[in-house]
């Protein structure tokens, strides 16, 4: 019977997943074609497009399990422990995904955005987004870019959205609940992330909009899950345990910090 606590990972759901055999994924952007209105018989002007790059490297996810000889011989734990691990390792990606390092997990989505200025609408009273709060709501709508306003996804937490249902909208004070429908906010997607703050605290980020096809998942292929027969000391006598090693290798990171608007409270 689990009985441990465990995060939403909504985000791999919704963004772009690569997968590979190399270290590092590389992916190539572009930026718009320039187009020119021409007189009849002037010569062309170059509108070629200026190209990019973006990598993703993978960063290594691990798990050791041991148990005694004696819990593997009297329970079906062994049979279990699979199962366990790869829920483990799905809730770690969910924390990752929204606010890793880069370093040695992969790049969150509000790590790769939370410098860029263009990227932030601040909330109207620091430190607060409560009932009263509309107006940071559609700010926050009102961000997005022209080019993405059609494809975004609302992530934030679940308490977050829960304010979001109690907030009012205009002198008759028609209620945004009444805009927003199960499985949408405003006419875009939503979706709860139990790793994004539920805290109204002044600097953390509350809700990230966005779309998600610009935020990549690489995943090295392959997961590994190996048996330990026995377990040894520091003096390589046996413990009386066997083990469970597995080890995945995933990155993420931002591909276009445009096409993503949030909400710093």
């Amino acid at each position: 019977i689990h009985t441990g606590s465990i995060g939403r990972n909504p985000i791999r759901n919704i963004a772009r997943v690569e997968t590979g055999t190399q270290n590092v994924w590389h992916g190539v952007t572009s930026s718009n074609v320039t187009t020119y209105w021409k007189g009849e018989g002037s010569a062309f002007t170059d509108g070629s497009p200026t190209t990019g790059g973006v990598t993703i490297t993978a960063a290594a996810l691990t798990a050791y399990v041991t148990g005694s000889y004696e819990i593997f011989e009297d329970s079906n734990l062994l049979s279990q422990l699979p199962g366990l691990i790869g829920e483990a390792m799905d809730d770690a990606e969910a924390a990752a995904f929204v606010s890793g390092s880069g370093s040695t997990a992969p790049l969150g989505v509000v790590t790769a955005i939370s410098a860029t200025v263009a990227s932030t609408v601040t909330a109207t009273t620091r430190g607060a987004f409560t009932s009263a709060s509309t107006a940071d709501t559609f700010a926050l709508l009102n961000a997005v870019a022209s080019r993405y306003e059609d494809t975004v996804t609302w992530v934030g937490n679940k308490a977050t959205f829960n304010k979001i249902r109690q907030q009012v909208v205009g002198t008759s004070g028609v209620p945004v609940v009444d805009m927003m429908e199960k499985n949408a906010l405003l006419g875009a997607p939503w979706v709860s992330a139990s790793s994004m703050p539920s805290a109204t605290t002044s600097g953390n980020v509350l809700i990230v909009l966005g779309d998600f096809s610009q935020f990549i998942v690489y995943d090295r292929l392959g997961t590994t899950l190996e048996f330990l027969p026995n377990v040894v000391d520091g003096s390589g006598l046996p413990t009386g345990q066997r083990g469970l090693v597995a080890h995945k290798r995933v990155g993420s990171g931002v591909s276009d910090v445009n096409a993503f608007r949030f909400l710093l409270c």
